[in-house]
């Protein structure tokens, strides 16, 4: 054997290497150091390494580096006597882990023996645990219930490594690894969680095992406190002295974690131990992950495929009897036998089930009820060693029971069954002949009975699923069957009854959870404890509220002890399931049974889908019951807001009736209305309903009226103040309750947006107020509110139709009278019958002589004076109590007064004064009917007066008129005889003159031609003058001759006989002109001369170098025609004037530029004969002026069809 040996040096480890290599078993490798065995390790594995104990260093050097290498070589620690004494007796190993020798100078050959034995031994460990890991292998990879593997595989570990006293182990799920498995701890640590983030991960992330030494002390810096005292307690890591840790991993990933503990002081697992528990993880990962397989198929597996006729059978059915069938009469293939059959485990006890008897043999004889391990030896053994028991003769077995009906039995064997290592049954044949059963035939039961055992296994799952399929059958039935009740009774009866009926239970109660009340109620029971409720099942205390609180199932198996219930039965098992559906919680499920019965898992899986239907079903009721509710509300509140509608006034009947629905609506028994006039509490209408004594309340509310007004007000949207306990919630200033223990919903009436009543419900218990009662409460109260205001618009309407009818009545009268007398008498009349009074007066301040004594006296008193001046209304109710000073400006007796003056322009004319005999409070309809009849009265008076002055001014504007009209005549005539008589001779002198011009004689002789040309100049001045004054005369007179034609030709005419002229001025002359216009009605005579008119006045005002901009347009059916010059320009004050005939802006501009002042007036007159406009616009002088007259588009008469 190789090893390597780190030394001293010294002559003692010269001797020891002597002393291994002359014994002729081991090649010793001597090193010097540490890194030096290191370097050696990676060359060569050697059966061992060898170091002296006095070098602490490099010892835990390697033990460090054997935690992290498996395939570490052992270490043996070599102690040498000190002081010539002998050597103690050698240790086996220590707490390092390591093997410890002694060397004795005086057996120097007994070095190489032991450690060749330790060597040995150390290999036959290894191979003795690798050899029981593949022994288990099988065992581990055919077990397919998780956790029956994890714990198998957590049991076997602990047995299997030298050291290890318990184990443990954890999968990893969400973000926690949880206990799944252990053995030698508390349960209670399955309750523990380890984050997933905890130290060992990166190390087992890299498929590292983990030596931890003290594990107590690792976890106060591995895990938070609280978790790690968690593990002390349940997990005694105080105890624990060694802790070996490895992966569980599946391609790549990490599912979780293996463990085994030591308690040994002073003692540590070797690194055969971890190299071990290193393969043995990973078998218990593949296994893990076979079980997982099986239970995602939730199909029984088949054990082995070696089988072939007989494995098919068994493998290929389901049904147990039919397993049972199979696998007796299958015996006969392998063995001679008379009876054969199978007993089963019930409770402690074992039962035969199935039985098959041969030729005539008695069977029925052995049909025990019951078979006992304790009275029956070959059971109990067979048992025990986990192996078949073979009888050859019963008369010679010691522990054989003779009965009448066994006593044909000579010969027997019995085999048990074991499913995931529990005893579920035996498998049996006998003879009636002795040693008719050799050991080979043991073996043969032996070889099938795990076979049966997986059959009864998958046959046992397969009538579960049969046995879930049916009570799924029934439960959906069940559901189909609730889904036509309608109320909660009966799907609660019918719900109970099924739970008892299913689950065997004495009796079954539904607790629902009453918002209102905020605590759960009993609503329904059935059953032995229905009339009674256990103080276990209370919905206070007791498993009911656990399973409420926690909204899980909660399950006692024990609930009373053994004592007696209520019902005289003992109650031995409990079991509360919350009732609920989606987020919505509805109550709790209770069942109780009087005998030792827990339930299973199957069976609370079951009741959980039940109290799925139930509360699904009662949702549906409840919501049903709701939704007609809501439906009979509504409805009813549809058929009061008709009645309401119907309301046309704010009596008192009318507010009793708005109460009355309110009530009846929300089902409360008593109810406050009020409604205030103008919001002030003496004007309260207050009624009452249900409440005895009313006068209290009534008091109470008037008084504190303002403060409920402010409360309202400050609620905003809200809208509402709903007290669910009036004595604990009610302010001060609301104690007008009739009841210190009941409930408060107060709602607005708001009239016009303000607050100008309340309606409130009372109830005389505490009541929470739903959304659904608060609602309805607002909704009524708002169509109360509208119909009190419609009523209020309706009597408003009346007053208002009454006086506004008289009111016109009076105006159509005195607007048809112009004469004041008639007009004050009849006005005065009318507004003492309107308005009900003692007197009226109408005093105007000019005219006759009352009239002005009454100003006069109105006058001296400084009240009224100041009344006058500031032009006001006033009024008084007894002017003996609040005015006596004005008592002396007004006629005996007089108490009422109000007083309007009569304005007209601003000023007050005349007054209105209304006189009662007695004190009297002017309403505010009365003084605004005043009012009215003041304003309306006083255009009359105004209008009869200018009557008069209109009757005079138009016999003075007549006369006017008609010497204006002999004026225009004579003009008229005047014009014409002056241009006729002006007219002619002036066309004979421009006649000569034009000829004399135009003579060669004369246009060569300077002295004549000047002369002859200012002649012609001024000659054609004095013809133009004549032409416009006739011009303006025509258009007065009217002789234009309009017909429709175009008019672009108009315009371009007159732009080329205005041209020459701006070439000679120097005025760049722009045409603007579209290739067509439409046609116009138009005089082209007169319009050409307009459009002439303003050419010649822009140039006429315009300089060299300035420019001329001619345009014209068509835009919505109109023909505009522009012209835009550079010239001097109008000031603004001017622009209004210069149309007017023979104005002139300045003097000096007319004898600068020459004209009469006629052009533009002729353009005024002609665009207007025309139907157009014509304006200028100008930012000034020296601005520029644009001139533009539009004509409108002329459109030919539609034909008629």
């Amino acid at each position: 054997m190789n090893i390597f040996f780190v030394t001293e040096n010294t002559p003692a480890d010269e001797h020891i290497i002597s002393q291994l290599r002359a014994s002729g078993d081991f090649s010793v490798r001597q090193l010097a150091n540490f890194p030096s065995l290191l370097a050696a390790l990676a060359e060569q594995t050697p059966a061992a390494v060898l170091m002296r104990a006095t070098l602490p260093q490099p010892v835990a050097n390697y033990l460090h580096h054997a935690e992290r290498t498996p395939a570490a070589p052992p270490l043996f620690l070599l102690h040498l006597p000190a002081g010539g004494e002998p050597s103690p007796a050698p240790p086996a190993a220590s707490q390092s882990g390591a093997h410890h020798l002694y060397f004795s100078p005086n057996a120097p050959d007994l070095l190489p023996r032991q450690l060749a034995a330790l060597i040995i031994e150390d290999e036959a460990t290894r191979s003795s645990i690798f050899q029981t890991i593949f022994q288990l292998s099988p065992l581990l990879l055919t077990e397919f219930d998780l956790d029956t593997l994890l714990q198998r595989i957590v049991t076997e570990t602990v047995k299997l490594l030298p050291l290890a006293e318990a184990g443990s182990l954890l999968l990893l799920e969400d973000d926690f690894f949880i206990f799944r498995a252990m053995t030698g701890y508390d349960e209670k640590l399955k309750t523990v969680r380890l984050p997933k983030s905890h130290s060992f991960l990166s190390a087992l992330q890299a498929r590292e095992a983990l030596h931890i030494p003290q594990i107590a002390a690792e976890d106060r810096w591995i895990l938070p406190p609280a978790l790690a005292q968690q593990l002390r307690q349940y997990g005694r890591t105080a105890e624990i002295e060694d802790t070996l840790v490895v992966p569980l991993r599946l391609e790549e990933a990490l599912i979780g974690y293996l463990t085994v503990d030591s308690f040994i002081p002073g003692k540590k697992f070797s690194t055969t131990a971890e190299q071990a528990l290193h393969y043995f993880a990973t078998l218990a990962t593949i296994a893990i992950h076979n079980a997982r397989l099986y239970s995602a198929a939730q199909a029984a597996r088949s054990l082995t495929a070696t089988w072939q006729e007989l494995g098919h059978k068994l493998t290929s059915t389901l049904e147990l009897d039919t397993v049972w069938e199979h696998l007796l009469t299958s015996f006969t293939h392998f063995t001679n036998y008379d009876a054969t059959y199978v007993l089963l485990k019930t409770n402690t006890d074992f039962q035969i089930v199935r039985w098959h008897g041969h030729k005539t043999k008695p069977v029925n004889g052995i049909r025990a009820p019951r078979y006992s391990l304790k009275k029956n030896h070959n059971l109990r053994v067979a048992a025990q060693q986990r192996a078949p028991v073979l009888v050859h003769d019963t008369r010679e077995y010691a522990g054989w029971i003779d009965t009448p009906g066994t006593a044909w039995i000579r010969s027997h064997i019995s085999t048990p069954l074991f499913l995931h290592d529990e005893l579920v049954g035996f498998i049996e044949v006998s003879s009636a002949t002795p040693a008719a059963f050799h050991k080979k035939d043991s073996e043969i039961l032996a070889s099938l009975a795990p076979l049966a055992a997986i059959a009864l296994h998958n046959a046992q799952q397969y009538a579960e699923l049969q046995q879930r399929t049916e009570t799924l059958k029934d439960i959906r039935q069940v559901g189909v069957e609730l889904n036509t009740y309608q109320t909660p009774p009966a799907i609660l009866q019918r719900a109970l009854a099924y739970a008892m009926r299913f689950t065997q239970a004495a009796s079954a109660t539904f607790f629902r959870y009453a918002p209102q009340e905020q605590q759960l109620l009993r609503v329904e029971s059935t059953g032995a404890a229905s009339s009674t409720i256990e103080p276990h099942c209370a919905p206070r205390g007791g498993i009911t509220e656990q399973a409420w609180v926690a909204q899980k199932p909660i399950l006692c198996t024990t609930a009373r002890g053994g004592q007696e219930s209520s019902t005289g039965a003992e109650l031995s098992a409990l079991i509360a399931l919350p009732v609920t559906w989606q987020t919505k919680q509805l109550g709790v499920l209770t069942l109780c049974h009087h005998t030792p019965r827990p339930l299973s898992t199957h069976e609370i899986r079951h009741l959980d889908l039940l109290t799925q239907q139930i509360s699904m079903n009662l949702y549906r009721s409840y919501l049903l019951q709701t939704l007609r509710r809501d439906r009979d509300k509504m409805t009813a509140l549809a058929k009061i807001d008709q009645k309401i509608v119907g309301l046309t006034q704010t009596s008192t009947e009318a507010l009793k009736a708005i109460l009355g629905y309110a009530v009846e609506l929300v089902e409360v028994p008593q109810g406050i209305i009020a409604l205030a006039k103008n919001a002030e509490p003496d004007q309260l209408t207050i009624h009452t309903l249900g409440i005895q004594n009313p006068e209290t309340p009534i008091r109470k509310l008037r008084e504190s009226w303002e403060n409920i007004c402010q409360l309202h007000t400050r609620q905003g949207t809200t809208e509402y103040i709903a007290i669910r306990h009036v004595s604990r919630e009610l302010p001060e200033y609301l104690q007008f309750a009739p009841h210190d223990k009941g409930a408060l919903l107060s709602v607005p009436l708001r009239i016009r947006g303000a607050v100008a009543g309340v309606l409130i419900l009372l109830d005389n218990q505490p009541h929470h107020w739903q959304t659904a009662e608060i609602t309805l409460t607002r909704m009524l109260a708002q169509q109360a509110a509208i119909a009190l205001e419609k009523a209020f618009l309706i009597q408003e309407l009346k007053r208002r139709l009454t006086a506004t009818e008289a009111l016109n009545r009076i105006l159509s009268t005195v607007n048809t009278q112009l004469d004041q007398d008639d007009i004050l008498s009849y006005a005065s009349e009318k507004t003492k019958t309107l308005l009900g009074v003692s007197r009226v007066a109408i005093n105007l301040y000019t005219g006759n002589r009352s009239s002005l004594d009454l100003l006069q006296r109105f006058q001296e008193i400084p009240r009224l004076r100041s009344i006058l001046r500031q032009q006001v209304t006033i009024h008084f109710t007894d002017i003996h109590q609040t005015a006596p000073d004005i008592i002396p400006a007004l006629p005996a007796p007089t108490h009422g007064l109000l007083l309007t003056p009569l304005i007209m322009r601003g000023e007050a004319i005349g007054s209105l004064t209304l006189v009662t005999d007695t004190p009297h409070a002017f309403t505010e309809h009365e003084i605004a009917l005043a009012k009215s009849i003041a304003n309306a009265i006083t255009p009359a008076l105004e209008n009869a007066k200018l009557y008069q002055e209109a009757q005079e001014a138009h016999r003075s504007i007549q006369q006017a008129y008609d010497d204006l009209h002999r004026l225009d005549i004579m003009k008229s005539q005047f014009i014409q005889n002056v241009s006729h008589e002006l007219r002619t001779p002036l066309s004979i002198v421009k006649g000569y003159v034009d000829l004399l011009v135009k003579r060669e004689a004369v246009a060569t002789n300077d002295s004549l031609a000047k002369p002859l040309a200012a002649v012609q100049t001024y000659a054609n001045k004095l013809v133009d003058i004549v032409e416009a004054i006739t011009t303006l005369e025509n258009m007065e007179v009217g002789t234009m001759l309009i017909q429709p034609q175009p008019i672009l030709p108009i315009f371009q005419q007159a732009i080329q006989a205005n041209l020459q002229k701006s070439v000679r001025r120097k005025i760049r002359q722009v045409e603007e002109l579209p290739a067509e216009l439409p046609r116009v009605n138009l005089d082209p005579r007169q319009l050409g001369l307009a459009t002439l008119h303003l050419l010649d006045n822009a140039i006429k005002f315009s300089t060299a170098g300035h420019s001329i901009w001619v345009r014209a347009w068509e835009e919505k059916n109109l023909v505009y025609f522009q012209v835009e010059d550079e010239g001097i320009g109008i000031a603004p004050a001017e622009q209004s004037r210069i149309f007017k005939r023979f104005y002139q802006v300045d003097g000096s501009m007319s004898r600068q530029h020459g004209g009469m002042g006629l052009g533009l007036a002729i353009v005024k007159a002609v665009i207007e004969g025309h139907q157009g406009k014509v304006w200028v616009e100008s930012a000034g002088i020296a601005q520029g002026s644009t001139f533009t007259f539009t004509l409108p588009i002329y459109r030919s008469p539609q034909r008629s069809e």
